[in-house]
């Protein structure tokens, strides 16, 4: 009767008094008529599949082609280098199952590491903005001190394989490079240095995913890359300086640094009532999408000049590079003209064309560049 509850009617008081048993044990009938649902609890199955699902959605692996991508182009590179060479300490796939391997916990400390950085500017969006993106603490889906040993564990498991890698994989390199990257996230996120409230942010976020990513895949292989990307040998620089892999890597490192300034696009008040300084703040929201695609265009031609100057399998490989990347250019400049302040759908659009963009390019580059390589 809890429909009735507080509105006492014939109906209600009749139906306290009169026998509704019909046979059935002392109380039985009134139970029925209420109806009393029994009480549930979750299972402790549904219980792990929440905190699965918590967990899944606060590693975001939407966002995971922008460490994964440039991991597949530094394989594709080291699998060409491999092939110039007589013999090499493993077989060219562990590697790049190590490489998978770490990819998991990489991203899962990048993201994570982020969310509680950016916490307190998170909830400052969310207040100015309810309907803007789901913010993993703000919205309780994990609370903060999760995600920081989230992240914690996420560090440790990166540093253990690559120091179990350096081992197995004859990769003296790894630990270091690998350190590298997350040293590089520390002073992007964290203070003191805390880079992304600073100004400085996009140009590290373009480095990490352009240049630290890659070379932990070459490091991977066994190579000292700086000497390989810039052909240094022990009589010096050789007469051509700039190597196809520099075509590669300074493509790619201009084409993460669009998509470092576009990410700004949809956070410009919240960053700057928050105190971050990006350049979106900086240029303003037009300014930041025509430095957006200046970049994105910039790093197709780098590929399309590789692609003129140097020689087979580089030259077919960059010039897929340019032409699937300029494939997009039509589209993010058509989808610019609405990505303007506070249209956060619009400017999901853009970000959008400019990742589908830039990562197929590179998906191309890195496909073709190993189909005339025979790795010992």
């Amino acid at each position: 009767m809890e429909f009735f509850r507080g509105r006492p009617t014939v109906f209600a008081m009749a139906s306290t008094s009169l026998p509704t048993n019909l046979g059935a044990p002392s109380g039985a009938g009134i139970h029925s008529a209420q109806h009393t649902p029994a009480p549930t609890t979750a299972t402790p199955t549904a219980a792990t599949q929440l905190q699965f699902r918590k967990w899944y959605r606060a590693f975001k692996p939407d966002s995971w082609p922008k460490i994964w991508v440039p991991m597949a182009l530094g394989q594709a590179i080291a699998l060409d280098m491999r092939s110039h060479q007589t013999s090499s300490p493993t077989a060219w796939w562990p590697p790049i199952l190590w490489s998978a391997l770490m990819m998991v916990p990489v991203a899962g400390f990048i993201v994570l590491l982020n969310d509680w950085s950016d916490q307190r500017v998170d909830s400052l969006k969310r207040r100015m903005f309810p309907q803007s993106s789901p913010k993993t603490i703000h919205d309780q889906h994990l609370s903060s001190k999760k995600v920081l040993v989230g992240a914690l564990i996420c560090a440790t498991s990166v540093l253990v394989l690559s120091l179990l890698g350096s081992t197995f994989l004859h990769a003296p390199a790894l630990p270091l490079w690998a350190m590298a990257g997350m040293g590089l996230f520390a002073m992007y996120s964290l203070p003191p240095i805390r880079l992304n409230y600073r100004g400085g942010g996009e140009f590290l976020e373009a480095l990490g995913i352009a240049i630290i990513a890659p070379m932990m895949q070459l490091s991977l292989h066994g190579f000292p890359a700086l000497q390989s990307l810039f052909q240094v040998s022990p009589q010096g620089f050789s007469p051509q300086v700039f190597s196809p892999q520099v075509f590669a890597f300074v493509g790619y490192l201009l084409l993460a640094a669009a998509s470092a300034t576009a990410s700004g696009l949809s956070d410009e008040r919240s960053d700057m009532v928050g105190g971050k300084r990006t350049l979106t703040t900086w240029l303003g929201n037009h300014g930041a999408r025509r430095t957006t695609e200046s970049l994105y265009f910039l790093g197709a031609l780098i590929w399309a000049t590789g692609a003129i100057i140097t020689t087979t399998p580089w030259r077919w490989a960059l010039a897929a590079g340019a032409v699937l990347t300029w494939a997009s250019w039509s589209h993010l400049r058509n989808t610019s003209s609405q990505a303007v302040t506070d249209a956060f759908g619009p400017i999901r659009t853009y970000k959008k064309v400019l990742h589908q963009g830039m990562w197929r390019g590179a998906i191309a580059l890195a496909a073709v560049l190993p189909l005339n390589c025979s790795p010992p």
